[in-house]
Formats: structure tokens, C-alpha cells, sequence
């Protein structure tokens, strides 16, 4: 299935991969609309995503830990310096969930799988 095909509205392909590093194993995950609407961009979205896979409560550098990558709804677009990304994840210094922000190729790569996060 190609990217665009699965492309939809607001920017979001409505859904995202979770990755087991521990395993190799992949699987996606839908993305409900209304929390695409309710958490806009990465940051927003990163925060909702380990939420929801309570990565809030583990231990930031444990085997159960995520990292979320997280693609802005509006990479791919006409607009310039739109190729932004957010990581997303706990920190084990201050045990809050915290983001960095990057713009680079890999924002376009990712989106293009057709995923919003990949964690």
C-alpha cells in the first residue's frame, strides 16, 4: 500500500507503527480521529501516544521503555520548513516526558511509510 493512498485528512495518515526492538516485531496501530484533531503536531500527539501505551510509568532507560518518532501533519506539504519531527520519551534524569524538535529528510522518509509516529 502505497503512502498516499492512505493518507487522510488533516495531514494524517491515521496511524502509527510500534516497533518491539526487544522481538523485531512490527504492528500498526489506527490512529483515531479524534485524537488527531485533539493533539496536534508531534509533540502534542508524542505525549498522547505514550500515555496511551504507558510509557509514562516505565522505567525511562528499561526494556519496556518507548521512544516515540513523531511526524508533523504537515510534512510533504508545499510549505517551506515543513519536514519537522518530534521525539518523544521519558527522561530518566528528571522522569518527565520530554520532546526535541528536528527538521531533516528522515521527517519525509517517515511519513512517507505511511505512518504519523513509529515508536
Amino acid at each position: 500500500m502505497n503512502a498516499s493512498s492512505t493518507r487522510s485528512s488533516f495531514g494524517y495518515h491515521g496511524r502509527y507503527l510500534v516497533v518491539d526492538v526487544s522481538t523485531g516485531r512490527s504492528r500498526w496501530q489506527s490512529l483515531d480521529e479524534r485524537v488527531r484533531r485533539g493533539y496536534l503536531g508531534g509533540s502534542g500527539l508524542g505525549v498522547r501516544l505514550l500515555l496511551e501505551h504507558e510509557a509514562a510509568t516505565a522505567e525511562p532507560l528499561g526494556a519496556e521503555s518507548t521512544l516515540a518518532f513523531v511526524f508533523s501533519p504537515l510534512v510533504g506539504s508545499p510549505l517551506t520548513t515543513s519536514a519537522k519531527f518530534a521525539v518523544v520519551s521519558r527522561s530518566p534524569l528528571t522522569m518527565r516526558i520530554n520532546d526535541s524538535l528536528a527538521s531533516s529528510g528522515f521527517a519525509i522518509s517517515g511519513k512517507q511509510t505511511g505512518a504519523d509516529a513509529i515508536l
